[in-house]
């Protein structure tokens, strides 16, 4: 559960989000920016773990990614495209990593359990770029 806070705006009772006003304005906020700021990096952490458990972790990457650097008026296709790039890097960091892992050491069952979930999550992707790229 995310700590409460008092923004005038979303009126401050609802403890699930962060305040989600559309228009939100840290002037508009009597949360100081920093407090702000750590509000949004425990949202995100705890959306992570979520996702994650999920299956999606790197959807959670790529929330926290467009919250970071796209512009909120950003056209659809730039958040698209964004995405694409995104997910196409995790897609490639994975297969590396999985190409070179040593043969010698034994991963737990949870280390499995989220490979598999990663796994997962990126053959979707696959399937996904593959309908947009034939």
């Amino acid at each position: 559960m995310l700590p409460r806070h008092d923004c005038p705006k979303c009126g401050g009772n609802r403890n699930d989000v962060p305040c989600a006003y559309p228009d939100f304005n840290f002037r508009d906020c009597p949360m100081t920016k920093d407090e702000a700021l750590v509000l949004l990096s425990e949202s995100l952490v705890l959306l992570s773990q979520k996702l994650t458990d999920q299956g999606r972790l790197i959807e959670a990457g790529w929330v926290g990614f467009q919250i970071a650097v796209v512009p909120p008026d950003a056209p659809d296709v730039q958040v698209r495209e964004m995405r694409l790039a995104f997910m196409a890097g995790a897609q490639h960091l994975f297969s590396s990593i999985t190409a070179i892992l040593e043969a010698d050491r034994e991963p737990t069952e949870a280390d499995m359990r989220r490979m598999s979930l990663i796994d997962d999550e990126l053959k979707a992707f696959t399937e996904e770029f593959k309908k947009r790229t034939h």
